[in-house]
């Protein structure tokens, strides 16, 4: 290498070769390795957890990962000078990758994700053979691919480093692989190891073509870029490159003006140079080249070489998500309306991006919630007219006061007015006509309170309901106190009640004493009966209450007793008012439950016959009798015009 050439950065990992000067040598980044250090982070996270001697081991092999890491990347290196691009990865097992400057046909840039976070980015730079070569994990990467696009800009023009000068006489030059086997050919030596040769890796199969340079594989007989054949063969390259000098001799010989004056792609060119008038230098130079009929091939490549590099920077600039979505999405806004998103998706449908086909389902839903959204407007609109009626007919009625013109606020109002009850909404019809209807359908109320009260809703009059209801409220709160007493009475009350009579009865003889003794034990057994409800209970307690401090007491006095006393007009009082009863209440109340006020009745009748039978031989005990039978009708009247039997059996029934 020449001492003259200056290098801008170290030369360390690379052998210069003569004019090449080193412009970056730079380490990856620690991001190419971020499954190792994940893993070394993962093993001493384990190993703390853990402890002890198996938490040491897995620490130490976090440390062990994080050493090959650092050995790694102090190994690997990114270096690209002004004629070469250099990348050597690995420790160990490493690998080196090598691509000359001017055979660069593209460069690009990316940067993920996790890249992007740390500020890292990839320059991927494919050669002549179409074989990338990826520079990851790098700083600065747009500087990096912008030095690279100079470098290939410059080495594509003559008189540049690491070309020849093209040769007098519009012939031209070879390039420097080609030029060096020749001479070594013409030596009768053999061909020396060429620039491409050693950018290939060791134990690769691929060899440059003597003729155009492209990397091909060594065991072709023909070159397929530029048809060469025997494309490894000095001798066969310069035959044929003689060949082709000696045609452009004689045509132009024998033609005092090029062949292609008159090419489709001069005429072209100067079209579009003159229709379009490109502003851009490096278009406008590419129009010229290509209009110009005696142009030579160097003139050409240089041409089209500014203009990829000037469409190239073109795209750095854009957005990572104006190149990834298709042309028929990239010109939607925020907020497409349908008929954009109808264009959108036609544009898609003659697409030919990669990414067309999986974009249309996307505006296909974006096309179903422009619908939803437009179906929703149009309800909420429907919504707030009636929110807006609703208010108008609560202002005219004068319920509410609004304070507002807004029809949101007006609507809090009225909410508020509701809740108050200051306002109530009613509808026009209800449900209480068929409901009522079903009722007395179903269930056949025999009361005249429950049959007014279903009369009431079916005819929706409001004074009727109310009036209906406040007798229903009013028998309920009877019924709630009548079950409240009968509650209280259990079948130990009955027990004490019966002992009681039994005892009294005991001490005492006569016929009356006997039939009540003899009651008392039917109503015993009927209280040990095991499906005796309240009710039974209740009318138990009640009569065994009766003889016990009422009819017996008296039966005791009137034997004492030596007052006189009319029997028979006594008898008469009590069969007239025993026929009042069954003519007030048994024979006109047939909806009612007679069973125990008859016998109460019968129980009377009983005893006034008994009082007429012993009247003259023993008054007294007739009159006590008579007397019992009097207090006995007095609670059966009592039972009658409360009506508590009635009402009692069929509350229970249901």
């Amino acid at each position: 290498m020449s001492e003259e050439t200056g290098h801008e950065a170290s030369t360390a990992g690379i052998n210069p070769l003569d004019g090449e000067s080193v412009l970056k040598n730079v380490h990856p980044s620690w991001i190419n390795w971020k499954g190792r250090l994940f893993f070394a982070f993962f093993f001493a996270v384990i190993g703390l957890m853990i402890g002890g001697d198996v938490g040491a081991f897995f620490i130490f092999l976090g440390l062990l990962q994080v050493l090959s890491t650092f050995l790694s990347r102090r190994a690997s290196r990114y270096i690209v000078t002004n004629q070469r691009v250099k990348v050597k990865i690995g420790l160990l097992g490493s690998s080196t990758q090598e691509a000359r400057l001017d055979t660069l046909n593209g460069i690009s840039t990316n940067s993920g994700f996790i890249e992007g976070i740390f500020g890292k980015g990839t320059v991927s730079v494919t050669d002549a053979a179409r074989e990338t070569l990826a520079i990851k994990g790098v700083g600065n990467y747009q500087d990096l691919a912008r030095t690279l696009r100079e470098q290939q800009r410059q080495a594509s023009q003559p008189g540049r480093a690491g070309h020849q000068q093209q040769p007098p006489g519009g012939q031209q030059s070879q390039p420097p692989q080609s030029q060096s086997t020749s001479g070594s050919a013409a030596s009768g030596g053999d061909p020396p190891a060429s620039d491409s040769e050693a950018e290939t890796d060791e134990g690769t199969s691929r060899e440059r073509c003597l003729s155009c340079g492209s990397l091909i594989d060594d065991s072709v007989g023909f070159c397929p870029e530029c048809g060469t054949e025997e494309p490894f063969s000095p001798s066969a390259v310069s035959a044929s490159d003689d060949d082709e000098s000696g045609s452009a001799v004689d045509d132009a010989s024998s033609d005092p003006e090029p062949e292609f004056r008159d090419h489709p792609v001069v005429e072209a060119a100067d079209a579009i140079a003159s229709q379009e008038r490109p502003d851009d230098d490096a278009a406008r130079e590419l129009c010229r080249v290509l209009a110009d009929p005696d142009t030579d091939r160097h003139s050409v490549k240089s041409a089209l070489r500014d203009a990829v590099g000037a469409i190239e920077e073109a795209e750095e600039g854009e957005t990572e998500t104006e190149r990834s979505v298709p042309d028929g999405l990239a010109r939607l806004g925020e907020s497409p309306t349908a008929n954009q998103l109808e264009s959108a998706r036609g544009r898609l449908l003659r697409s030919n991006h990669p990414a067309a086909t999986a974009t249309l389902p996307v505006v296909d839903r974006a096309l179903q919630l422009e619908a939803d959204r437009d179906q929703a407007a149009t309800e909420r609109d429907h919504y707030r007219e009636s929110v807006e009626s609703i208010c108008d007919a609560a202002a005219r009625s004068g319920a509410v006061s609004f304070t507002a013109s807004d029809p949101d606020a007006r609507a809090e109002e009225l909410v508020k007015a509701v809740e108050r009850g200051d306002a109530v909404i009613e509808s026009p019809g209800t449900a209480w006509e068929s409901v009522a209807a079903d009722i007395e359908r179903s269930q056949r109320p025999q009361t005249a309170e429950a049959r007014d009260l279903l009369n009431a809703f079916e005819t929706n009059d409001t004074e009727e309901i109310t009036a209906s209801l406040g007798a229903a409220v009013e028998g309920l709160e009877e019924l709630g106190e009548l079950r409240s007493g009968i509650m209280d009475i259990e079948k130990r009350d009955i027990r004490r009640r019966i002992d009681s009579l039994e005892e009294e009865l005991g001490r005492t003889d006569g016929s009356v004493y006997r039939h009540l003794a003899d009651r008392v034990r039917e109503l015993e057994a009927m209280a040990n009966e095991p499906d005796v409800d309240e009710v039974q209970l209740y009318a138990i307690y009640q009569e065994c209450t009766f003889y016990d401090r009422t009819l017996v007491p008296r039966l005791s006095r009137s034997d004492g007793s030596s007052e006189s006393v009319d029997v028979a007009r006594r008898a008469r009082d009590i069969e007239d008012r025993i026929a009042s009863i069954n003519d007030e209440y048994v024979s006109v109340r047939a909806d009612h439950n007679h069973t125990i006020p008859k016998h109460f009745l019968d129980l009377a009748d009983a005893l006034c016959d008994r009082a007429r039978r012993m009247g003259d031989e023993q008054p007294h005990q007739a009159a006590g009798q008579l007397a019992a039978a009097s207090d006995l009708l007095d609670h059966v009247e009592e039972l009658y015009e409360r009506n508590e039997y009635s009402v009692m059996l069929r509350r229970l029934r249901g």
